[in-house]
């Protein structure tokens, strides 16, 4: 192992080990710690998430009361701040304003529990690409809330209920929302379907829009039986685009089963059903399944027409036969859509849908369907555009229902900041975005006396037990940045001002930590206005006729 990897990581993993794990302890913490002097606490196991060895002790200034009943007889919840929670959260509002995540950092080194700042680290992370910083932080604030719970707060009864209109309650909404995402992006679609499901139950109003994305987790679950019981035990959700064609598509493939791909490919499903398929339906008294997805492509032909126009982009649905069926009536002009709520709810069913309907059977299967409705009399066509008016007729055109929902949040896609503004943003304030805000000052600087050590070199661990016990990996890196004067970034030059582009150097000057151009002399300005007051007043004098002058005219 020494061979493998040096001696120096192997005796450092030996002393966290054998100070019990506590990984950027001191040298006088593990000493103590393998004296068996300090006993590491050992976090309670929680029901969502289970504690990591290296999370810091849970301080309980969070927690959960009775709200009362709601008229359907189910106990609602909400949640509370202590005054100390209430002190750190006005701290919070204080750092987010200054725009400057390192502050927020160095908040949650002082309250490693703090809800807000871990869902706003999770966001920072997640756009940096650090996807397991980013996973952590969003784990920590759910379990942060969990601990919080009311004793008779149970989320696998049906008769817990949570008011996300409470601001308080939000974050816990916000963190399982987030958590339901993030497991899906991971494979984990039977662990999102029941998050999906804990959401429903806190909430059944759907605040944050599960009910645009439990088709699809169900569907990449397999779960085909829950969604067709979803759907007939609650007849509304029939109407919506994504249920429209999710629950025939789940119809087709507990027909057809699911195989797995071993060669890893994007369809990984079975070959489309045969005729003994259509005979089974015509017996069974329902329709054929392509027949009744042609009714949803004329009730909704605006979903084909733009989850076409996505899978086209990734290479499929480019043959002549679909650009012939998407030339004819229902689907021509159906992307001209005057609702914005219909709108949106197509947009976001695309976004989150469209990789479903990329294997080539499903694609196989609305190409039939798009058939049988391209050949519909004008008559039937007309009269399923008049459901689709009617079902939304009390919405108004202009007037977003879904507005509150965005497209982003149901993408699998990450958008991440530009790599050199990240740089700017964690080095622009200060050390407290490096973790090493113990030493720091008010504005985020060291002390002098210890910037001027560390110019002239220093012991790694003596500088990691002076910065707050820190990893003496990290006393070097800062130790390196101090001297190579890397602490805060160098300001913007004229020189690259006017080489960039202008409509990108006007927007990154929006951002906190850039420094373009120079900053004016108010004092010279002030000077010269109390000048030019000065000189109108002396106008004025010289103008002003004395009486003595009146009386010698």
């Amino acid at each position: 192992m020494r061979r493998i990897f040096g001696s120096k990581v192997v005796d450092a993993e030996a002393r966290n080990e054998s100070a019990g794990g506590m990984v950027g302890a001191s040298r006088r913490v593990r000493r103590l710690m393998a004296r068996g002097l300090i006993k590491r606490s050992v976090l309670k196991a929680g029901l969502l998430t289970a504690p990591k060895e290296h999370w810091p002790p849970f301080e309980g200034n969070l927690s959960m009361e009775l709200a009362g009943v709601t008229p359907e007889g189910h106990q609602l919840f909400k949640y509370t701040h202590s005054a100390a929670y209430h002190a750190v959260q006005m701290l919070f509002e204080q750092s987010q304003a200054s725009f400057d995540p390192n502050t927020i950092m160095a908040l949650l080194q002082q309250h490693p529990y703090h809800v807000d700042a871990l869902l706003t680290m999770h966001e920072l992370y997640r756009s940096m690409g650090e996807v397991a910083a980013s996973d952590e932080m969003l784990e920590r604030c759910i379990y942060a809330l969990e601990m919080a719970w009311h004793p008779y707060f149970n989320p696998g009864t049906a008769n817990t209920r949570m008011d996300y209109e409470h601001p308080l309650n939000r974050p816990l909404f916000i963190a399982l929302f987030k958590q339901t995402q993030n497991l899906s992006r991971r494979g984990l679609h039977g662990t999102a379907l029941e998050y999906a499901k804990l959401l429903l139950g806190l909430d059944p109003s759907d605040p944050r829009g599960v009910l645009f994305c439990i088709d699809y987790l169900a569907i990449r679950a397999h779960q085909y039986k829950f969604l067709k019981r979803l759907v007939s035990e609650h007849e509304d959700l029939g109407h919506m685009p994504n249920f429209s064609y999710s629950t025939l598509l789940a119809e087709f493939r507990e027909r057809t089963g699911h195989t797995a791909d071993k060669q890893g490919r994007a369809s990984g499903f079975a070959p489309a059903a045969g005729p003994s398929s259509s005979h089974e339906e015509e017996a069974a008294g329902e329709a054929p399944l392509e027949q009744r997805l042609s009714h949803a492509v004329m009730l909704y032909p605006v979903v084909v027409v733009r989850l076409m126009d996505k899978l086209q982009d990734k290479g499929v649905g480019k043959d002549a036969e679909w650009g012939s069926l998407l030339e004819k009536p229902p689907l021509r002009h159906a992307d001209n859509t005057d609702n914005a709520t219909l709108s949106h709810a197509v947009d976001i069913f695309v976004e989150r849908h469209h990789l479903l309907w990329k294997a080539h059977d499903a694609q196989r299967l609305l190409k039939d369907a798009c058939s049988l409705a391209v050949q519909a009399s004008p008559e039937d066509q007309s009269n399923w555009a008049c459901m689709r008016e009617d079902m939304y007729a009390d919405a108004s055109a202009d007037l977003n229902t879904y507005r509150h929902l965005r497209i982003a949040d149901f993408s699998d896609s990450v958008s991440a900041l530009p790599p050199e503004e990240l740089q700017a943003a964690m080095g622009g304030g200060g050390v407290a975005g490096r973790g090493l805000g113990a030493m720091a000052g008010d504005d985020g600087q060291l002390p002098p006396q210890l910037l001027e050590a560390m110019q002239h070199g220093m012991d790694e661990e003596i500088l990691a037990d002076m910065l707050g016990n820190i990893p003496a990996d990290q006393a070097a890196e800062l130790q390196r940045l101090v001297q190579q004067g890397g602490l805060a970034p160098p300001d913007v030059g004229n020189e690259e001002i006017e080489a960039a582009n202008p409509w990108a150097m006007l927007l990154r000057t929006f951002l906190p930590w850039v420094n373009a151009g120079q900053v004016p002399d108010y004092n010279n300005q002030e000077e010269e206005e109390e000048a030019a007051h000065d000189q109108e007043v002396e106008g004025i004098e010289h103008d002003v006729i004395t009486p003595e002058e009146d009386d010698l005219d």
